[in-house]
């Protein structure tokens, strides 16, 4: 059997279907709303659900941080400095600017190298981040 009363499309529809035609102030309204509400719910516990297992996969799960930092001191900020200038500009002309001093300013260790003494020119400095190790700044001064 088919009904059209409420059905504002006109087309004949089942009892199923004029359940969910009913006016705004009887049961069809109820049942829409309660699935919206349900699909939200669902849609929120699921975010939630997942959000830690994408902050998870952001950091890594495994890894040791040192107390004083990865670059504890100025031995270590050096060793980090030669190995990125020596690609850069050349071992023979990093050899050259020895010996290297390094100095911790507010967490950044400030590297440079030297020039014998009456030389005028440049050397290579580098700012390396004592926290995590990043390469703040790399140049060579002329």
């Amino acid at each position: 059997m088919t009904l059209t009363a409420n059905n504002p499309t006109g087309l004949p529809v089942t009892h199923e279907e004029a359940f969910l035609w009913k006016s705004p102030d009887t049961h069809g309204n109820e049942y829409f709303m309660e699935h919206v509400q349900t699909k939200l719910v669902l849609i929120l516990l699921s975010a939630l659900l997942l959000s830690p297992i994408v902050a998870l996969g952001s950091e890594p799960r495994y890894s040791y941080r040192p107390e004083a930092g990865y670059v504890p001191d100025a031995d270590t900020a050096i060793a980090i400095a030669v190995a990125v200038w020596t690609p850069i500009y050349g071992r023979e002309q990093i050899e050259s600017e020895k010996p290297y001093k390094a100095v911790l300013i507010g967490g950044m260790w400030h590297v440079s190298g030297s020039l014998p003494a009456g030389y005028l020119g440049g050397v290579a400095e580098a700012e390396i981040a004592k926290d995590d190790g990043r390469i703040l700044r790399v140049i060579h001064g002329q």
